[in-house]
Protein backbone atom coordinates (compact mmCIF):
# COMPACT_ATOMS: atom_id res chain seq x y z
CA UNK A 1 0.00 0.00 0.00
CA UNK A 2 1.53 3.34 -1.05
CA UNK A 3 1.54 6.35 1.26
CA UNK A 4 -1.41 8.04 -0.46
CA UNK A 5 -3.60 4.96 -0.21
CA UNK A 6 -2.55 4.57 3.41
CA UNK A 7 -3.45 8.19 4.15
CA UNK A 8 -6.80 7.85 2.38
CA UNK A 9 -7.54 4.70 4.37
CA UNK A 10 -6.68 6.55 7.56
CA UNK A 11 -9.04 9.40 6.68
CA UNK A 12 -11.85 6.92 6.02
CA UNK A 13 -11.30 5.23 9.37
CA UNK A 14 -11.33 8.61 11.09
CA UNK A 15 -14.90 9.07 9.85
CA UNK A 16 -15.89 5.53 10.80
CA UNK A 17 -15.79 4.23 7.21
CA UNK A 18 -13.56 1.92 5.19
CA UNK A 19 -11.88 2.26 1.83
CA UNK A 20 -13.49 0.27 -0.97
CA UNK A 21 -10.78 -1.69 -2.76
CA UNK A 22 -11.65 -2.46 -6.39
CA UNK A 23 -8.86 -5.02 -6.66
CA UNK A 24 -10.14 -8.53 -6.27
CA UNK A 25 -13.77 -7.59 -6.93
CA UNK A 26 -15.80 -9.56 -9.48
CA UNK A 27 -15.13 -7.77 -12.81
CA UNK A 28 -18.30 -9.23 -14.33
CA UNK A 29 -20.66 -7.74 -11.74
CA UNK A 30 -22.29 -4.64 -13.24
CA UNK A 31 -21.85 -2.59 -10.07
CA UNK A 32 -18.11 -3.28 -10.03
CA UNK A 33 -17.81 -2.50 -13.75
CA UNK A 34 -19.42 0.89 -13.22
CA UNK A 35 -17.23 1.64 -10.22
CA UNK A 36 -14.14 0.74 -12.25
CA UNK A 37 -15.30 2.85 -15.21
CA UNK A 38 -15.97 5.85 -12.97
CA UNK A 39 -12.63 5.45 -11.19
CA UNK A 40 -10.82 5.50 -14.54
CA UNK A 41 -12.93 8.46 -15.69
CA UNK A 42 -12.20 10.34 -12.45
CA UNK A 43 -8.47 9.74 -12.73
CA UNK A 44 -8.46 11.07 -16.32
CA UNK A 45 -10.55 14.12 -15.41
CA UNK A 46 -8.25 14.99 -12.51
CA UNK A 47 -5.12 14.49 -14.62
CA UNK A 48 -6.40 16.82 -17.35
CA UNK A 49 -7.37 19.37 -14.68
CA UNK A 50 -4.00 19.35 -12.96
CA UNK A 51 -1.50 18.87 -15.80
CA UNK A 52 -1.53 22.39 -17.32
CA UNK A 53 -1.48 24.16 -13.96
CA UNK A 54 2.04 23.36 -12.79
CA UNK A 55 3.48 22.67 -9.35
CA UNK A 56 1.16 25.12 -7.60
CA UNK A 57 -1.62 22.59 -8.12
CA UNK A 58 -1.55 19.72 -5.59
CA UNK A 59 -1.28 16.08 -6.50
CA UNK A 60 -4.65 14.36 -6.33
CA UNK A 61 -5.65 10.94 -5.04
CA UNK A 62 -9.10 9.69 -6.07
CA UNK A 63 -10.61 6.62 -4.43
CA UNK A 64 -13.78 5.06 -3.03
CA UNK A 65 -15.36 5.02 0.40
CA UNK A 66 -17.35 1.84 1.04
CA UNK A 67 -20.70 3.39 1.86
CA UNK A 68 -24.10 3.42 0.08
CA UNK A 69 -24.89 7.12 0.58
CA UNK A 70 -24.90 9.83 -2.08
CA UNK A 71 -21.81 11.59 -0.79
CA UNK A 72 -18.27 12.59 -1.65
CA UNK A 73 -15.65 14.63 0.16
CA UNK A 74 -12.50 16.58 -0.56
CA UNK A 75 -9.53 16.95 1.79
CA UNK A 76 -6.19 18.69 1.39
CA UNK A 77 -3.19 16.94 2.95
CA UNK A 78 -0.72 19.76 3.42
CA UNK A 79 2.42 17.70 4.26
CA UNK A 80 2.03 15.73 1.02
CA UNK A 81 0.60 18.66 -0.97
CA UNK A 82 -2.13 16.27 -2.06
CA UNK A 83 -5.86 16.64 -2.52
CA UNK A 84 -7.81 13.57 -1.42
CA UNK A 85 -11.13 12.97 -3.18
CA UNK A 86 -13.33 10.34 -1.54
CA UNK A 87 -16.33 9.17 -3.54
CA UNK A 88 -18.88 6.99 -1.77
CA UNK A 89 -19.65 3.87 -3.78
CA UNK A 90 -23.36 4.61 -3.40
CA UNK A 91 -22.97 7.91 -5.25
CA UNK A 92 -21.82 6.17 -8.43
CA UNK A 93 -24.46 3.46 -8.30
CA UNK A 94 -27.29 5.89 -7.51
CA UNK A 95 -26.38 8.11 -10.46
CA UNK A 96 -26.28 5.20 -12.89
CA UNK A 97 -29.50 3.77 -11.44
CA UNK A 98 -31.18 7.14 -11.91
CA UNK A 99 -30.39 7.33 -15.62
CA UNK A 100 -30.99 3.61 -16.24
CA UNK A 101 -34.46 3.81 -14.73
CA UNK A 102 -35.20 7.07 -16.51
CA UNK A 103 -34.38 5.65 -19.96
CA UNK A 104 -36.27 2.43 -19.19
CA UNK A 105 -39.48 4.46 -19.27
CA UNK A 106 -41.02 4.58 -22.77
CA UNK A 107 -42.48 8.08 -22.28
CA UNK A 108 -39.19 9.74 -21.35
CA UNK A 109 -36.83 11.03 -24.08
CA UNK A 110 -38.86 9.20 -26.71
CA UNK A 111 -36.58 10.34 -29.56
CA UNK A 112 -33.63 8.34 -28.16
CA UNK A 113 -33.22 4.86 -29.59
CA UNK A 114 -36.29 2.64 -29.75
CA UNK A 115 -38.47 3.81 -26.88
CA UNK A 116 -41.17 1.30 -27.83
CA UNK A 117 -38.82 -1.48 -26.70
CA UNK A 118 -39.42 -0.31 -23.14
CA UNK A 119 -42.60 -1.47 -21.45
CA UNK A 120 -44.91 0.46 -19.13
CA UNK A 121 -45.26 -2.73 -17.11
CA UNK A 122 -41.51 -2.76 -16.65
CA UNK A 123 -41.00 0.84 -15.54
CA UNK A 124 -39.44 1.51 -12.18
CA UNK A 125 -40.31 5.18 -11.89
CA UNK A 126 -42.61 4.61 -8.93
CA UNK A 127 -39.61 3.62 -6.84
CA UNK A 128 -38.82 7.33 -6.58
CA UNK A 129 -35.44 8.91 -5.89
CA UNK A 130 -33.12 7.78 -3.10
CA UNK A 131 -29.99 9.08 -1.44
CA UNK A 132 -28.88 5.69 -0.17
CA UNK A 133 -28.23 2.72 -2.44
CA UNK A 134 -29.02 0.11 0.21
CA UNK A 135 -32.45 1.64 0.72
CA UNK A 136 -33.00 1.66 -3.02
CA UNK A 137 -32.05 -2.03 -3.23
CA UNK A 138 -34.54 -2.78 -0.47
CA UNK A 139 -37.25 -0.86 -2.34
CA UNK A 140 -36.46 -2.80 -5.52
CA UNK A 141 -36.81 -6.12 -3.76
CA UNK A 142 -34.49 -9.10 -3.69
CA UNK A 143 -35.51 -10.25 -7.16
CA UNK A 144 -34.28 -7.10 -8.92
CA UNK A 145 -30.71 -5.92 -9.49
CA UNK A 146 -29.19 -2.90 -11.21
CA UNK A 147 -28.96 -4.97 -14.41
CA UNK A 148 -32.71 -5.54 -14.31
CA UNK A 149 -33.58 -1.85 -14.35
CA UNK A 150 -31.41 -1.02 -17.37
CA UNK A 151 -33.24 -0.03 -20.57
CA UNK A 152 -33.99 -2.95 -22.87
CA UNK A 153 -33.03 -1.01 -25.97
CA UNK A 154 -29.22 -0.99 -26.36
CA UNK A 155 -29.15 2.57 -27.68
CA UNK A 156 -31.19 3.89 -24.77
CA UNK A 157 -28.89 2.01 -22.41
CA UNK A 158 -25.90 3.60 -24.11
CA UNK A 159 -27.49 7.03 -23.81
CA UNK A 160 -28.26 6.49 -20.10
CA UNK A 161 -24.58 5.73 -19.54
CA UNK A 162 -23.60 8.80 -21.55
CA UNK A 163 -25.69 10.99 -19.23
CA UNK A 164 -24.33 9.26 -16.13
CA UNK A 165 -20.76 9.94 -17.24
CA UNK A 166 -21.54 13.64 -17.71
CA UNK A 167 -22.97 13.78 -14.19
CA UNK A 168 -20.03 11.91 -12.66
CA UNK A 169 -17.53 14.14 -14.46
CA UNK A 170 -19.24 17.19 -12.99
CA UNK A 171 -19.32 15.52 -9.56
CA UNK A 172 -15.58 14.78 -9.59
CA UNK A 173 -14.68 18.27 -10.86
CA UNK A 174 -16.87 19.81 -8.15
CA UNK A 175 -14.89 18.01 -5.43
CA UNK A 176 -11.57 18.83 -7.10
CA UNK A 177 -12.64 22.48 -7.10
CA UNK A 178 -13.00 22.44 -3.32
CA UNK A 179 -9.29 21.63 -3.08
CA UNK A 180 -8.22 23.90 -5.96
CA UNK A 181 -9.93 26.97 -4.51
CA UNK A 182 -8.86 26.30 -0.92
CA UNK A 183 -12.28 25.41 0.49
CA UNK A 184 -11.11 22.13 2.03
CA UNK A 185 -8.15 23.80 3.74
CA UNK A 186 -10.26 26.72 4.91
CA UNK A 187 -12.88 24.57 6.64
CA UNK A 188 -10.34 22.09 8.05
CA UNK A 189 -7.66 24.56 9.13
CA UNK A 190 -7.44 24.48 12.95
CA UNK A 191 -6.03 28.02 12.91
CA UNK A 192 -9.21 29.31 11.28
CA UNK A 193 -11.65 29.51 14.20
CA UNK A 194 -15.12 28.07 13.85
CA UNK A 195 -16.97 30.50 16.05
CA UNK A 196 -14.86 33.66 16.18
CA UNK A 197 -16.05 36.31 13.79
CA UNK A 198 -13.72 37.51 11.06
CA UNK A 199 -13.21 41.11 10.13
CA UNK A 200 -16.24 40.77 7.89
CA UNK A 201 -18.38 39.70 10.82
CA UNK A 202 -19.12 36.20 9.48
CA UNK A 203 -18.54 32.89 11.25
CA UNK A 204 -17.14 29.91 9.38
CA UNK A 205 -20.08 27.97 10.83
CA UNK A 206 -22.58 30.12 8.92
CA UNK A 207 -24.33 27.79 6.41
CA UNK A 208 -24.22 30.56 3.82
CA UNK A 209 -20.42 30.35 3.83
CA UNK A 210 -20.68 26.71 2.83
CA UNK A 211 -23.29 27.57 0.20
CA UNK A 212 -20.95 30.20 -1.24
CA UNK A 213 -18.15 27.65 -1.64
CA UNK A 214 -20.61 25.24 -3.27
CA UNK A 215 -21.52 27.90 -5.84
CA UNK A 216 -17.83 28.50 -6.60
CA UNK A 217 -17.21 24.75 -7.00
CA UNK A 218 -20.30 24.39 -9.19
CA UNK A 219 -19.12 27.22 -11.43
CA UNK A 220 -15.71 25.67 -12.05
CA UNK A 221 -17.20 22.20 -12.56
CA UNK A 222 -19.81 23.54 -14.98
CA UNK A 223 -17.39 25.48 -17.16
CA UNK A 224 -14.74 22.76 -17.18
CA UNK A 225 -17.11 19.88 -17.87
CA UNK A 226 -18.87 21.91 -20.58
CA UNK A 227 -15.60 22.67 -22.37
CA UNK A 228 -14.50 19.04 -22.09
CA UNK A 229 -17.83 17.79 -23.41
CA UNK A 230 -17.96 20.14 -26.40
CA UNK A 231 -14.29 20.37 -27.34
CA UNK A 232 -13.07 16.84 -26.62
CA UNK A 233 -15.67 15.05 -28.74
CA UNK A 234 -14.14 13.63 -31.88
CA UNK A 235 -15.91 12.97 -35.18
CA UNK A 236 -16.83 9.39 -34.29
CA UNK A 237 -18.43 10.46 -31.00
CA UNK A 238 -20.38 13.22 -32.72
CA UNK A 239 -21.54 10.80 -35.40
CA UNK A 240 -22.52 8.23 -32.80
CA UNK A 241 -24.49 10.77 -30.78
CA UNK A 242 -26.38 11.81 -33.88
CA UNK A 243 -27.38 8.20 -34.59
CA UNK A 244 -28.86 7.79 -31.11
CA UNK A 245 -31.42 10.49 -31.84
CA UNK A 246 -34.34 9.32 -33.99
CA UNK A 247 -36.06 12.69 -34.12
CA UNK A 248 -37.16 13.83 -37.60
CA UNK A 249 -35.55 17.20 -36.90
CA UNK A 250 -32.22 18.13 -38.46
CA UNK A 251 -29.41 16.85 -36.25
CA UNK A 252 -26.87 19.45 -35.08
CA UNK A 253 -24.20 17.51 -33.11
CA UNK A 254 -23.07 20.41 -30.92
CA UNK A 255 -26.66 21.20 -30.01
CA UNK A 256 -27.21 17.57 -29.03
CA UNK A 257 -24.12 17.69 -26.79
CA UNK A 258 -25.45 20.88 -25.21
CA UNK A 259 -28.79 19.19 -24.59
CA UNK A 260 -27.13 16.15 -23.02
CA UNK A 261 -25.02 18.25 -20.67
CA UNK A 262 -27.95 20.37 -19.52
CA UNK A 263 -30.32 17.44 -19.05
CA UNK A 264 -27.72 15.46 -17.07
CA UNK A 265 -26.82 18.39 -14.81
CA UNK A 266 -30.47 19.22 -14.05
CA UNK A 267 -31.13 15.60 -13.12
CA UNK A 268 -27.98 15.41 -11.03
CA UNK A 269 -28.87 18.49 -8.98
CA UNK A 270 -32.32 17.12 -8.23
CA UNK A 271 -30.82 13.79 -7.19
CA UNK A 272 -28.34 15.47 -4.85
CA UNK A 273 -31.11 17.53 -3.28
CA UNK A 274 -33.73 14.80 -3.07
CA UNK A 275 -34.25 15.29 0.67
CA UNK A 276 -33.86 19.06 0.99
CA UNK A 277 -36.53 21.25 2.58
CA UNK A 278 -37.59 24.29 0.53
CA UNK A 279 -38.63 25.96 3.81
CA UNK A 280 -35.10 25.80 5.24
CA UNK A 281 -32.89 27.06 2.43
CA UNK A 282 -30.86 29.39 4.68
CA UNK A 283 -29.91 26.53 7.01
CA UNK A 284 -28.80 24.09 4.29
CA UNK A 285 -25.18 23.36 3.41
CA UNK A 286 -26.03 23.62 -0.30
CA UNK A 287 -27.98 26.19 -2.32
CA UNK A 288 -31.42 25.12 -3.61
CA UNK A 289 -31.22 22.84 -6.68
CA UNK A 290 -33.20 25.26 -8.86
CA UNK A 291 -30.71 27.99 -7.99
CA UNK A 292 -27.71 25.78 -8.69
CA UNK A 293 -29.11 24.89 -12.12
CA UNK A 294 -29.76 28.53 -12.99
CA UNK A 295 -26.30 29.62 -11.86
CA UNK A 296 -24.60 26.84 -13.85
CA UNK A 297 -26.57 27.87 -16.93
CA UNK A 298 -25.66 31.51 -16.32
CA UNK A 299 -21.97 30.60 -16.21
CA UNK A 300 -22.26 28.85 -19.57
CA UNK A 301 -24.23 31.74 -21.08
CA UNK A 302 -21.59 34.27 -20.01
CA UNK A 303 -18.80 32.15 -21.42
CA UNK A 304 -20.57 31.71 -24.77
CA UNK A 305 -21.45 35.39 -24.98
CA UNK A 306 -17.80 36.23 -24.47
CA UNK A 307 -16.17 33.55 -26.63
CA UNK A 308 -18.64 31.92 -29.01
CA UNK A 309 -20.19 33.08 -32.31
CA UNK A 310 -23.91 33.98 -32.38
CA UNK A 311 -24.96 30.65 -33.91
CA UNK A 312 -23.44 28.76 -30.97
CA UNK A 313 -25.33 31.02 -28.57
CA UNK A 314 -28.56 30.29 -30.44
CA UNK A 315 -27.86 26.55 -30.30
CA UNK A 316 -27.29 26.79 -26.57
CA UNK A 317 -30.53 28.72 -26.04
CA UNK A 318 -32.53 26.09 -27.93
CA UNK A 319 -30.75 23.17 -26.25
CA UNK A 320 -31.08 24.42 -22.68
CA UNK A 321 -34.75 25.32 -23.15
CA UNK A 322 -35.56 21.91 -24.57
CA UNK A 323 -33.49 20.11 -21.91
CA UNK A 324 -35.22 21.99 -19.08
CA UNK A 325 -38.66 21.08 -20.42
CA UNK A 326 -37.70 17.42 -20.96
CA UNK A 327 -36.04 17.15 -17.54
CA UNK A 328 -38.96 18.69 -15.65
CA UNK A 329 -41.46 16.49 -17.51
CA UNK A 330 -39.28 13.44 -16.87
CA UNK A 331 -38.90 14.19 -13.18
CA UNK A 332 -42.67 14.46 -12.88
CA UNK A 333 -43.04 10.97 -14.37
CA UNK A 334 -39.99 9.43 -12.77
CA UNK A 335 -40.59 10.67 -9.25
CA UNK A 336 -44.32 9.84 -9.23
CA UNK A 337 -45.03 13.44 -8.24
CA UNK A 338 -42.35 13.47 -5.54
CA UNK A 339 -39.94 15.72 -7.41
CA UNK A 340 -42.68 17.63 -9.22
CA UNK A 341 -44.06 18.88 -5.90
CA UNK A 342 -40.61 19.99 -4.81
CA UNK A 343 -40.07 21.73 -8.14
CA UNK A 344 -43.33 23.62 -7.61
CA UNK A 345 -42.24 24.60 -4.09
CA UNK A 346 -38.91 25.96 -5.32
CA UNK A 347 -40.58 27.64 -8.30
CA UNK A 348 -42.92 29.45 -5.90
CA UNK A 349 -39.90 30.68 -3.94
CA UNK A 350 -38.48 31.94 -7.23
CA UNK A 351 -41.69 33.73 -8.21
CA UNK A 352 -41.98 35.30 -4.75
CA UNK A 353 -38.42 36.63 -5.04
CA UNK A 354 -37.15 34.59 -2.12
CA UNK A 355 -34.53 32.72 -4.15
CA UNK A 356 -33.14 35.99 -5.47
CA UNK A 357 -33.00 37.39 -1.94
CA UNK A 358 -31.32 34.20 -0.76
CA UNK A 359 -28.68 34.42 -3.50
CA UNK A 360 -28.00 38.04 -2.56
CA UNK A 361 -27.42 36.93 1.04
CA UNK A 362 -25.05 34.16 -0.08
CA UNK A 363 -23.00 36.50 -2.24
CA UNK A 364 -22.89 39.16 0.49
CA UNK A 365 -21.44 36.58 2.87
CA UNK A 366 -19.11 35.35 0.13
CA UNK A 367 -17.69 38.84 -0.38
CA UNK A 368 -16.86 39.00 3.33
CA UNK A 369 -15.06 35.65 3.53
CA UNK A 370 -13.50 35.20 0.10
CA UNK A 371 -10.34 36.97 1.18
CA UNK A 372 -9.86 34.51 4.04
CA UNK A 373 -10.61 31.56 1.75
CA UNK A 374 -8.29 32.79 -1.01
CA UNK A 375 -5.30 32.45 1.32
CA UNK A 376 -5.61 28.67 0.84
CA UNK A 377 -6.25 28.72 -2.92
CA UNK A 378 -4.11 26.76 -5.38
CA UNK A 379 -5.96 28.23 -8.34
CA UNK A 380 -4.21 29.59 -11.40
CA UNK A 381 -5.88 31.19 -14.40
CA UNK A 382 -5.05 28.38 -16.79
CA UNK A 383 -8.35 27.42 -18.52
Amino acid sequence: MDKYTARFTELCKGDGFTRFDLDGKDPNLLEHKLLRTTWEQGAEVIHSHRQPRGDQMPLFYFDYVDHPSLQAWAYYDKPEHCGMIGMHTGAVLLVYDLFYRTLSHPQILKSIGNASAESDARTFSKLGIYGNYKRLEKARGKSLTLSDVMPRDPERREYAERLAKIAMEFFVLHEVSHVTYGHSEYFNDPKTPLFMEFSGGVSKRDPLVRQFTEIVADSHAALTSWIRRLQNADLSDRTRRGKLDKSPEIVVPDELFMFDWTFAIIYMFWLFDHDTDPKKIAASTHPPPLQRMELANTDIFRMLKKMAPPDAQEQWDRARTKAAIEANDSLGIFGSGQMLKKLRDYSKLKIDGMLDDHLTNIMDVGQKVKGDISKFSHHTHTP
